[in-house]
């Protein structure tokens, strides 16, 4: 048996049993416990029955990009785009990045279609198999979501998460769920035989059971740093090595050298670590040699691929904030997608900037046109808090204006998005409902008639929030309050989210 699978036999015949009744299957369990190895195992077997398997396995630096795993899931099908209904497949194209969508916003209710129209004509057995799915990025999430609810029993579902909730809005009725526990010592010595390629003692073994709490991932880092040692433990001497992961994964860094740190350092930072962007930022081809040996990562022909997400996530908190601006405006410099510039810009950018402010709402705007308006709306935000605020009290000049219009945009449903560019002077001619974000960005008081009569005012302006003094908070705030619900709206009719208020 594979020593990743070692103690995990049961859960796999039951996942197993599970999927070929067609039931979603949920794998769950604290982080590094082995679900991505139970994962594993169920897609190469599905694989090797001739299934059509359809993978996506999301990271948490991925979460941000708007239908990445959407697109990592539907590529195995982009053969049958061609035969989609026109909008569906202009929303199937624009998530797969194989059309010009410049000109056109990309409908999310499309995108749903297309992936339901998709998977409905994938073939008998099909399995959608998603790998860590709370950092599923937005999109992608609603469009399975769409999907699979219409789907039902036509499609397995195969899921691994580390919180509690059920992903994707499986039917809890026909769900699965599968958590997985912590291994025994016998189990743990033979993953790490297996993973090492070492031999513990048994009261060594036991030692780091104890300590790893029966986690698998964890008891590799520690037999990782305990065969480091000149010599083992002896009876009665505590580990050298913290229970940390986080600290674990420090300590092996450290023991890199600089230039393989630096290298690690900066995939780490970067949503995907592509060979070609790390080359324009200085990094040598060799320069991960010393890290793929000792087991953090992997080298594959264009990307760089941590042996676990939390290898990544670690690896970035440990980067002292100073060092961490520093790689951020040089990978910013070197990466040639403009929004993954943009993201790396915001991220070491404290003071208002109008030219980084710029491309951040540049790189909204596209995101808004590829129909991921979450996403645009974070940018937007961000643009607007790097905007000088002498930008914003010209009525006529800087971004306030064109990020409260794309406030509205990207938070007003399809039939009411109509020019999709607004520019200012149109903002303000469209009437209250359509205009109060841009507004209230320029200083003049707005107010909306709600249900039953009601007056919500929402004046105030730039000028005196800049200022300091009493006044509205800023669209921004409000928006994340529409954007709740109606009950945590207060029950308010459409016209106030339009508005972003």
């Amino acid at each position: 048996m594979d020593g990743s699978l070692v103690g995990r036999d049961a859960v796999y015949e039951r996942a197993w049993q599970a999927l070929g009744a067609h039931h979603p299957v949920l794998l769950e369990g604290p982080a590094g416990i082995g679900k991505t190895a139970v994962w594993r195992a169920l897609v190469a077997a599905a694989e090797r029955a001739g299934w059509q398997v359809l993978t996506c396995a999301p990271t948490e630096a991925e979460a941000a990009l708007p239908f990445a795993a959407l697109a990592d899931l539907l590529r195995p099908l982009a053969d049958r785009v061609p035969d989609l209904p026109a909008p569906q497949r202009v929303a199937a194209e624009a998530v797969l990045l194989t059309a010009d969508t410049a000109e056109d916003v990309a409908d999310e209710r499309a995108v749903g279609a297309a992936t339901h129209t998709l998977l409905a004509a994938a073939g008998p057995r099909v399995l959608v198999a998603v790998d860590d799915a709370p950092w599923l990025d937005p999109s992608s999430e609603r469009a399975l979501r769409y999907a699979l609810r219409r789907l039902g029993d036509r499609v397995a579902v195969l899921a691994a998460c580390r919180t509690e909730g059920t992903p994707l809005g499986l039917d809890e009725t026909r769900l699965t769920r599968i958590p997985l526990t912590p291994l025994g010592v016998g189990a743990l010595y033979h993953v790490v035989r297996a993973r090492l390629g070492v031999s513990l003692s048994r009261p060594i073994g036991a030692r780091i059971a104890r300590e790893s709490g029966g986690n698998p991932l964890l008891a590799i880092e520690l037999s990782r740093a305990v065969s480091r040692l000149p010599r083992p433990p002896l009876p009665g001497e505590e580990l050298p090595v913290g229970s940390s992961l986080r600290q674990l994964l420090r300590d092996a860094l450290a023991a890199l050298p600089e230039v393989s740190r630096d290298a690690v350092r900066r995939a780490a930072l970067l949503t995907v670590p592509t060979l070609a962007d790390l080359a324009a930022a200085g990094v040598a081809a060799d320069a991960f040699d010393a890290a793929e040996e000792a087991g953090l990562l992997a080298v594959t022909v264009s990307t760089v691929e941590f042996a676990h997400p939390m290898y990544a996530a670690a690896v970035v908190a440990g980067i002292p904030p100073g060092v961490r601006r520093r790689l951020h405006r040089a990978l910013a410099d070197a990466v040639a997608d403009p929004d993954e510039r943009a993201r790396q810009l915001a991220r070491c950018t404290d003071e208002p900037d109008a030219a980084v402010a710029a491309e951040l709402a540049a790189a909204a705007d596209r995101q808004r046109a590829r129909g991921a308006p979450a996403v645009a709306v974070d940018l937007y935000e961000r643009a607007a808090a790097l905007t000088p605020a002498e930008a914003g009290t010209d009525r006529g000049a800087g971004d306030w204006p064109r990020c409260a219009a794309g406030w509205t945009v990207a938070t007003t449903p399809p039939r009411a998005r109509r020019p999709t560019r607004w520019p200012p002077t149109t903002v303000e001619s469209r009437g209250p409902r359509r205009c109060c974000c841009a507004r209230w960005w320029r200083g003049a008081p707005t107010t909306s008639r709600g249900r039953g009569g009601r007056r919500a005012r929402a004046g105030g302006g730039t000028r005196r929030y800049a200022a300091g003094r009493p006044g509205p908070r800023p669209p921004g705030a409000l928006l994340r309050r529409a954007r709740a619900g109606p009950a945590a709206r207060g029950g308010r009719d459409r016209s106030d989210v339009r508005c972003g208020r």
